[in-house]
């Protein structure tokens, strides 16, 4: 559920909120490079995908630690938004999209969780504005997120396994890695075809 924050009385309150909430979070570093810094035994990575039409301001995520991802990181990873976090559960609270426009974001399916020393894939956030409103949405592109980290992280996604954590049940990983394990038996289980 998404509740919209867009009347006019709720400005001052958005732009209130902005200071507090940029008090508050930490702003995150993404990861813009296959050799980044290996990373502790109690953190994991976030992949986090990314659609927009519309100008974000920022995106806050709460949970084991309170992060915003910024409009520079938004701008930087047009596609993707991938982090070291603190292992644990979390949940993408909020969105501003404008000047007085923001989005509170409500219900379960805005959680997920960070496992320790993997890539956790959460799904793409898109968010969509067109003539009957704006729509925002947690889509699962597993396949897409995997070709991402396969053609700009292949090393990272060798030294970690990446997981899908939204809150759907996606089987996709488990057959690629099925699939790796198996390709010595010349077998590739994520298509059932034996070679």
């Amino acid at each position: 559920m998404v509740q919209e924050l867009n009347r006019p009385f709720i400005s001052v309150f958005l732009a209130l909120s902005v200071l507090i909430l940029s008090s508050c979070a930490s702003r995150v570093s993404t990861v813009q490079s296959d050799t980044a810094k290996p990373i502790k035994n109690s953190e994991g990575y976030l992949l986090l995908g990314l659609s927009s039409n519309m100008y974000l301001e920022y995106i806050v995520i709460d949970g084991e630690s309170k992060i915003m991802f910024t409009k520079d990181d938004v701008r930087y990873n047009s596609n993707y938004l991938f982090t070291a976090l603190p292992a644990g559960d979390y949940r993408i609270k909020s969105v501003k999209t404008g000047k007085y426009t923001g989005y509170s974001l409500l219900g379960d399916i805005w959680s997920f969780s960070v496992a320790p020393g993997t890539i956790s894939y959460v799904g793409d956030f898109q968010a969509k504005r067109s003539q009957w409103g704006d729509d925002i949405l947690i889509v699962n592109r597993s396949s897409y997120a995997y070709e991402f980290m396969k053609d700009h992280f292949p090393s990272l996604l060798k030294k970690h396994s990446i997981d899908y954590t939204g809150k759907r049940e996606d089987r996709f990983f488990d057959l690629i890695h099925k699939g790796e394990k198996s390709n010595n038996d010349e077998t590739f289980v994520g298509k059932g075809v034996t070679k």
